[in-house]
């Protein structure tokens, strides 16, 4: 049996939703635990008729005397589970046909791995899918970010089976008593990076985590009050507890073919990627040479990391005035790049055509004002952090730019000083 442990604090309507998609989807057979950090709407009133109505026998409702937060509502539900399996599941989840399975499966089949989660997409728009967790993959400062968003449900990467050092807690799966074998989640955290740490332990013994690209939900996303309040002080929590977590976000997209080169922008302290396309082919030239848009918009759907062509269909639309189409285009752009390289062509854009915007840009923008002494700093710290992580080549990448960074300073800043000025 599986036991879905389901956390709430408010936010009915979404609960609601969730706990009809589960019966709707593979909810039979499954122990539902329902875990209320006392919530102030309607979820006390309502929860547990609905849950009993749809999981007969089958639903638990836990009502909390405080709120607990993610990681107390998820070892409460665990102590009181039946099933050999555990999924964590967020009450933002909308969960599609046949997820169930393949979760399954996975665990039973395969020991080497600790824990499981479904593939997590946004809700389709302008009827497209789009990821929103393909897996986590860290920084060199350890900063976490989801593998692949944004790009096509389909898209043949996020179809691949890959083992990982993290999965979100979202949509987790575990045999139950190697989550009870391991102590459950840390309560010290607050609504944020304790599923990372947990992963850390499960590294830690020996497992790797794994996204099941056959299991699909929908995930809203950010729904949780007060998300976000506590995410410096968890952290550094994240980064005191956990031991394993190495930078892996080069070698992931290099595995997949892409080539990841140094952005010139630094952001803080903090070394920032551009995504590069894995292969630039007699294709790729003929769409940036041709008058029609269709063939950019198909090879930026191939390849969302693929800004030179990105840019050129931004600045092709616009040259047909079809302004909201190039609106639109940057801003997919920024969902991969958020670096001035195309924050600054995107508010130059606005500054033409709509000023009102374009002053939204300036703060993104801002953050990536620096000194020629501070920018040499940071990019000295960064190198060394590379050698000791074995990555040679980055390490180069950024030796180079330490040695230009006059260069940097006399003919790339000035566009960004100037509009940030």
């Amino acid at each position: 049996m599986l036991s879905v442990l389901i956390p709430v604090y408010n936010k009915w309507s979404l609960t609601e939703e969730c706990l009809t998609s589960l019966a709707k989807t593979g909810g039979d057979g499954c122990d539902v635990i329902l875990v209320d950090n006392a919530s102030s709407d309607e979820t006390a009133q309502a929860a547990p008729a609905l849950g009993a109505k749809l999981f007969p026998g089958r639903f638990t409702y836990i009502r909390e005397e405080c709120n607990r937060n993610f990681a107390g509502a998820i070892n409460d539900g665990a102590a009181r589970a039946r099933g050999t399996y555990l999924l964590w599941l967020n009450n933002d989840t909308i969960l599609l046909d046949g997820w169930r399975e393949p979760l399954i499966d996975a665990l039973s089949h395969d020991p080497s791995l600790g824990a499981v989660g479904p593939l997590l997409l946004y809700p389709s728009k302008n009827g497209k899918q789009r990821v929103q967790h393909a897996g986590i993959v860290f920084s060199l400062n350890r900063e976490v970010s989801h593998l692949y968003e944004f790009f096509p449900a389909n898209h043949a990467y996020v179809r691949k089976k890959r083992r990982l050092q993290a999965i979100t807690g979202a949509a987790f799966c575990i045999a139950r008593e190697r989550f009870l074998s391991l102590g459950g989640l840390n309560e010290r955290f607050r609504n944020g990076f304790e599923d990372v740490e947990f992963c850390d332990r499960l590294c830690r013994a020996g497992f790797a985590q794994t996204v099941i690209p056959d299991s699909r939900i929908i995930h809203i996303g950010q729904q949780t009050e007060g998300r976000g309040a506590y995410e410096r002080e968890n952290s550094a929590l994240c980064g005191e507890l956990c031991t394993t977590i190495r930078f892996d976000k080069a070698r992931v997209f290099r595995e997949d073919g892409y080539t990841p080169i140094v952005s010139p922008w630094l952001k803080g302290s903090a070394l920032t990627f551009l995504p590069v396309t894995t292969q630039y082919t007699l294709e790729h030239k003929e769409a940036l040479a041709a008058k029609s848009t269709a063939p950019l918009y198909a090879l930026t759907e191939l390849d969302p990391y693929w800004i030179e062509g990105g840019l050129a269909l931004a600045s092709r639309l616009e040259e047909a005035l079809q302004l909201k189409d190039a609106f639109h285009e940057y801003i997919r752009l920024l969902d991969f790049c958020s670096t001035p390289d195309v924050l600054l062509p995107a508010a130059q854009f606005l500054k033409r055509h709509d000023p009102s915007l374009f002053e939204r840009f300036l703060g993104p923008l801002s953050l990536y004002r620096t000194t020629p002494a501070a920018r040499s700093a940071a990019l000295y710290a960064a190198e060394k952090k590379l050698r000791a992580q074995g990555e040679e080549e980055l390490a180069w990448q950024v030796n180079r730019l330490g040695r230009k960074n006059a260069d940097f300073f006399a003919h790339t800043y000035p566009a960004l000083a100037r509009i940030v000025a």
